[in-house]
């Protein structure tokens, strides 16, 4: 360790003496000339596709395999973490990855609860101490946020749309844009003194996502690309959801999970947050002006697309008008319905197109931000720079999000198992327009890939996703909090009528005076007539049918009694989507060991076991027996002597 810490220090200290000296902003200032030279010759140059060649898809080339292994012995290598060709690394030099835990919740509010708990903890040293030296160990804390959350450019904090973020981040740092237009914030190979120092300061004590954004602009580098570099030496770091559960974020900030321990809060929420993650919805708007853009673009560049480009984009104009058809005549059908996967590859050929490779090309050669580039440079100059075609014009790009890379997760689904998900066409809750909907059924192989890699996994009880289509804006609630908190306070009391599944029931605490009483009305099932819930249940009652092995005493069931079976466990399924609803929103008001609330379920189904088994224990012993049959004023009195108890 000691050795390999000691070249560590030579080489940031060369490093850092090599820009003290000016070297590299010398070498700086040759690479902008050098870009502005280029950037000189053709306006229009950066939104023709480069030669593209498929070959070797799928397989490393030979200058980065170093030899020519078979693709079996370089699987082989890689499982045993040997390096091949130009991915060989110093591993004497790099930083250790040491064993740590992540912690993961639903929202960043609840994050930073988290972070303010851990700031309260002071842990003895590793190694015995004498009088005169007591030392105290900080624990190595990162805190993992989206481009959203830590993002310190101006020109892409002021757009709301997380997606529109993204995008805009990596055009402003696209191959060929000017140094001027790149984003100044973004750290790069001239900048490793600098991320060095932010990642140090981030170790130096328990930041939260807020800490960091001021830290990067104090040391001036993006929080977001910076912190990559604090994941290795940290011991504790917090992530939202998407975070960790999604694979290519996981890819994206090269979060290896292997060895380390995983923490869900919130678990009550987990195959919600999956499947919400990995489902998608495709308007016919977004198909047709995908199309339109398209066109656009094949209008300039047509005659340049040679070989496997010409292949490739004639592929993604057959998909993009076979799907725009195929849900008009859906839609001419029926409101809403099933789609079969296959049904809808066979037509105009397009189970002959290989979607793996189709995926491989968009992702490599930018095409989607290309055409999206391309058309903003067309409107640019037809229109002026911050004007766009009326409302209903069909080319004009929104918001810098590239429709195609949005049409293309959807491809992708239609590649996966039918029992893993299904496709849908219906209407959008906003626009009420046609659209194709893909829905992850079964959740179980996105999650087994973090259980197999991490050491454990330890899952907490948490929140559930809001059921109700809600408002995205946050101002409102925040509003009402604060005019509810200032009536309690004041000696007035106050009541709050809140949906359950809503934002009130989410990551908020009514603890002590601010819930002294719950009033649940009714049961919230979800409507299980919709398309969604109907294939939901189905596939629950046909794992539950498959998977069914009678006891040792019992015989073989009948089909009758197998499809008793299977409806019992869909009937499970349901019961358990509604109580988790019902227990989330109740605990909102008992916080602490101490605190205590008054809670009312009105509703007779509460007094049958099938329903009152699903109340936590802790509330199943507090529950009055028989109280139903009871005159209201006999609840009264009883809620009345409960509280003079408690303020004796």
């Amino acid at each position: 360790m000691e050795a390999r810490l000691a070249k560590i220090r030579d080489r940031e200290r060369k490093e850092k003496e090599r820009a003290e000296s000016g070297i590299v902003q010398r070498a700086k200032k040759r690479k902008e000339e050098l870009e502005v030279e280029v950037d000189g010759d053709d306006e229009e140059s950066w939104f023709c596709l480069n030669d593209y060649d498929s070959e070797e898809e799928g397989e490393p080339s030979a200058s980065n395999r170093g030899d020519s292994f078979s693709p079996a012995v370089l699987e082989l290598m890689k499982k045993l973490g040997l390096p091949i060709g130009n991915e060989q690394k110093e591993e004497d030099t790099e930083v250790p990855d040491e064993t740590k835990i992540f912690y993961c919740s639903r929202t960043h509010s609840q994050l930073t609860q988290f972070v303010n708990e851990l700031r309260r903890v002071k842990f003895p040293p590793s190694f015995p101490q004498n009088d005169e030296l007591a030392l105290e160990e900080e624990i190595k804390h990162l805190s993992l946020a989206s481009r959203k959350n830590l993002c310190i450019n101006p020109k892409v904090t002021k757009l709301a749309n997380p997606t529109a973020i993204n995008e805009r981040c990596l055009e402003l740092q696209r191959s060929g844009t000017t140094q001027e237009s790149r984003c100044q914030f973004l750290p790069g190979k001239d900048h490793q003194v600098v991320v060095r120092d932010f990642r140090d300061y981030t170790l130096a004590k328990i930041r939260d996502i807020e800490d960091l954004v001021n830290l990067g602009k104090k040391v001036g580098v993006c929080p977001y690309y910076a912190s990559r570099s604090t994941i290795k030496p940290s011991e504790i770091i917090t992530l939202p959801y998407p975070l960790l559960l999604q694979k290519s974020a996981r890819e994206a900030l090269d979060l290896s999970l292997k060895g380390h321990v995983v923490i869900i809060d919130e678990a009550h929420n987990l195959i919600n947050a999956i499947s919400s993650i990995y489902s998608i919805n495709v308007s016919i708007t977004q198909l047709n002006l995908c199309q339109a853009q398209l066109e656009v673009y094949l209008s300039k560049f047509r005659n340049r697309l040679k070989g496997k480009n010409k292949v490739y984009v004639m592929q993604v104009t057959r998909i993009l008008n076979t799907l725009s058809s195929y849900l008009e005549e859906l839609g001419k059908r029926g409101s809403e319905g099933i789609v079969v996967a296959g049904d809808l590859l066979a037509i105009n050929g397009m189970d002959q197109v290989n979607f793996f490779k189709l995926r491989r090309y968009l992702d490599e050669s930018k095409l989607a931000r290309k055409i999206e580039g391309y058309v903003a440079h067309v409107e640019s100059k037809e229109q002026g720079k911050h004007q766009q075609k009326k409302p209903g014009g069909k080319i004009a790009p929104t918001a810098s999000i590239p429709t195609l890379t949005h049409i293309q997760g959807f491809l992708l689904a239609l590649t996966n198992p039918s029992a893993e998900g299904k496709i849908f066409y219906g209407k959008t809750e906003e626009k009420k327009e046609l659209c194709f909907r893909y829905m992850l059924l079964d959740p179980a192989h996105h999650f087994k890939e973090i259980v197999e890699e991490a050491r454990a996994v330890v899952l907490a009880g948490g929140t559930m996703e809001p059921l109700l289509r809600e408002s995205g804006e946050g101002s409102s609630v925040e509003d009402v909090l604060r005019e509810y908190a200032q009536a309690i306070d004041s000696g007035k009391g106050g009541l709050l009528l809140s949906v359950v599944g809503g934002k009130m029931s989410e990551g908020i605490n009514f603890n002590d005076n601010l819930g002294r009483g719950i009033i649940m009305v009714g049961l919230p099932f979800p409507n299980s007539n919709t398309a969604e819930w109907r294939a939901r249940l189905e596939h629950v009652e046909k794992v539950a049918r498959e998977s069914y092995i009678p006891g040792p005493t019992e015989d073989t069931p009948s089909a009758i009694a197998l499809n008793n079976i299977a409806k019992a466990a869909g009937r499970e399924f349901y019961d358990n989507a509604c109580m988790r609803a019902v227990n989330q929103s109740i605990g909102r008001a008992i916080r602490h060991r101490e605190d205590y609330a008054v809670i009312a379920l009105f509703d007779k189904r509460y007094n049958s076991n099938r329903i009152a088994s699903k109340l936590p224990t802790w509330i199943q012993d507090g529950m009055v027996q028989d109280r139903a049959e009871k005159p209201f004023g006999d609840a009264m009195a009883h809620i009345g002597r409960f509280f003079r108890a408690k303020n004796a």
